[in-house]
């Protein structure tokens, strides 16, 4: 029989066995044992009492035991390998290191792996079954993650809303937003956007009307990852109560200072960026070196660290510069490009970059796919001199032409070579971009939606 202190120990474990834990339930029992204990325990009745308090526990230990195994089981799901003649094959949305990555994946799902693209797990978190859709994501790090649903609220859906599930342990376990009540063509086509700086201060932008580009963007941020959400503006970048710009990206390098991309209505317009200084509150126009050329866009600046940021100008079919900061974003200086076009920029520090750059006619999309390799040029100054890598890999070949390529570190990177049917390769590097190798492929026509499907099986 158990003793009183191990009575007590038990029911506790119990009660804390699963998430929510429930306090009051532990201290009710406990006062209720301290009572019981002033009386005789050796009398029959009192004997009896306690047998019967010591099964309650028993059965209050095993019902928690079971709501435990079946929270775990529902946020725990099984591992598959993407080996050859094996499981799925997943094409990441991103990789946040060498090993760990993130994957939105058709319909509705978010996997991850551990090892760099290889096995990967389903940690879709609790999504209601009569939403919409799980139209974002925004993948900090290796544990901390975002998922937002949107769907209809009221009368026939006459409003909407949207709630981020949150984690914080790789997909473990997740938390449920509250939820924020947005007009009904406040989704638009291009659906909302998610931008976190930590693990707790974010934004999320939708948009003001019927057509989300031209409509004035509408700004929430979050404090505590997403939980709560707060009206920041209605009407971000400062566009004007009858919009008249079309906006894009938003971006920040702090909890205070951020961007939001701006264009015309027409190719003679010309791009901009809008800053604000105060977490998104007001807005101004950025300055820049030199004015966007008509037809060229602006990206959202990526800031490998508070100060350190890049912008990259680009256009149509392959007009492009770069603009480099390093007192976080007060001032911008250009940097050169190699070749009079560029297709891809990413840094993963103030000084290590990459750019897939050439003349148009290497840059070329051909109808038929043709063997081309891959001009892909790497920097160690910041983009103020640049040196082409010998490289394995093609820009186009017989399998598809590379969409996707970008780094996590100074030695690993990641490529996705689509074909006409969609996704056929996902590729790694391990030594700065020279030698690609083949880490998963995929001979199904998945289509090229985004997010993409799971290829259901693989070949080596």
């Amino acid at each position: 029989m158990l003793s009183e202190s191990e009575l007590i120990s038990d029911i506790r474990a119990g009660l804390e066995a699963v998430t929510p834990p429930a306090p009051w339930l532990a201290s009710s029992v406990e006062r209720r044992l301290r009572t019981v204990r002033q009386a005789n325990w050796r009398t029959p009745r009192a004997i009896a009492l306690r047998v019967g308090l010591n099964a309650v526990a028993v059965l209050v230990v095993i019902s928690f035991v079971i709501a435990g195994v079946g929270v775990f089981l529902d946020l725990h799901r099984s591992t598959v390998s993407v080996g050859p003649g094996s499981g799925p094959v997943i094409f990441p949305t991103k990789m946040v290191s060498a090993t760990t990555g993130w994957a939105m994946v058709d319909p509705n799902q978010l996997w991850r792996t551990s090892d760099g693209g290889r096995h990967w797990l389903n940690v879709t978190p609790p999504v209601s079954p009569d939403a919409k859709s799980v139209p974002t994501g925004f993948f900090l790090d290796d544990n901390h993650a975002w998922i937002g649903e949107t769907g209809g609220a009221g009368p026939s859906g006459s409003a909407e809303y949207f709630i981020a599930f949150s984690t914080r342990d790789g997909g473990h376990t997740w938390q449920v937003g509250n939820q924020v009540s947005l007009q009904a063509s406040s989704l638009g086509m291009g659906g909302p956007q998610t931008f976190f700086v930590n693990a707790n201060d974010g934004w999320l932008l939708v948009s003001g009307g019927d057509l989300p580009e031209l409509a004035s963007p509408i700004l929430y941020g979050t404090h505590d990852g997403g939980l709560h959400w707060a009206l920041v503006s209605s009407n971000a970048g400062g566009f004007g109560l009858t919009g008249g710009r079309c906006w894009g990206a938003i971006a920040f390098a702090t909890p205070s200072t951020g961007w939001l991309t701006a264009c015309g209505e027409s190719l003679d317009d010309r791009s901009e960026l809008r800053v604000t200084y105060d977490g998104g509150v007001t807005w101004e126009i950025q300055s820049m070196p030199v004015p966007a050329a008509k037809g060229t866009s602006f990206g959202a600046p990526v800031f490998t660290d508070a100060l350190h940021g890049f912008v990259w100008l680009f256009g149509s079919p392959f007009s492009s510069a770069l603009f480099a900061t390093s007192d976080g974003g007060l001032n911008w200086t250009r940097r050169p490009l190699p070749g009079e076009a560029a297709l891809k920029v990413n840094f993963v520090d103030p000084s290590r970059g990459w750019v897939i750059a050439g003349s148009f006619a290497q840059l070329q999309k051909h109808n038929v796919f043709i063997p081309t390799a891959l001009p892909l040029f790497q920097t160690d100054d910041g983009g103020l001199t640049w040196v082409q890598l010998r490289t394995n890999l093609l820009l186009e070949s017989s399998d598809g032409r590379i969409l996707d390529i970008y780094f996590v570190d100074r030695s690993h990177g990641f490529a996705t070579r689509v074909g006409a049917n969609g996704p056929t390769e996902l590729l790694t590097t391990a030594d700065g971009g020279r030698s690609w190798s083949v880490i998963a492929n995929c001979t199904s026509p998945l289509g090229l939606q985004v997010p993409s499907k799971a290829c259901p099986r693989s070949k080596s």
